[in-house]
């Protein structure tokens, strides 16, 4: 079985046949959508479907999140490793929003300022929030242990086929 059978065989049976189950599929590059997931998800994206992007810092927010606006569906931020602040976000068209620093051997610091902020603009503007961790190592404050999911009503009463 080749690659393109396995995908074929994921976008056409398992995502289906597991609608009360949530697929995030999560790029820096939008153009590959065009290339991976099925031609009529990108007018018609099932309803357990997310599309997400990768962003870092102001710059590739800003780069990156009108692009992904421009796709169908469901949308989500993923922000981790958040590098560097990113401030006064417009968070229309996005349904959810995760955050985080980074982990690993040579991680990054993570001021938790920014965390305070996102949460709060998530707040403000009704988008759920998700924080993920500050480096894997560090507990989270009691004021950003927060696990916000998307509201998918369709999901919770789904039957598996």
């Amino acid at each position: 079985m080749n690659t393109m059978d396995i995908r074929w065989r994921f976008f056409n049976e398992v995502v289906p046949a597991c609608p009360n189950l949530l697929f995030l599929f999560l790029s820096k590059r939008h153009s590959n959508y065009n290339k991976i997931i099925p031609p009529w998800w990108l007018t018609n994206p099932p309803a357990n479907v997310m599309l997400g992007t990768s962003v870092v810092n102001a710059n590739t927010y800003n780069t990156l999140v009108p692009q992904l606006l421009k796709v169908n569906g469901r949308r989500f931020l993923s922000m981790e490793p958040q590098l560097s602040g990113i401030y006064g976000p417009d968070l229309t068209g996005i349904d959810w929003l995760i955050q985080g620093g980074e982990s690993g051997h040579h991680k990054r610091s993570f001021d938790l300022a920014w965390a305070r902020h996102m949460r709060d603009e998530c707040a403000g503007q009704n988008v759920p929030y998700f924080f993920k961790q500050i480096d894997n190592v560090q507990p989270i404050p009691t004021d950003l242990l927060i696990r916000e999911f998307p509201n998918l009503p369709e999901l919770y009463s789904a039957k598996r086929l």
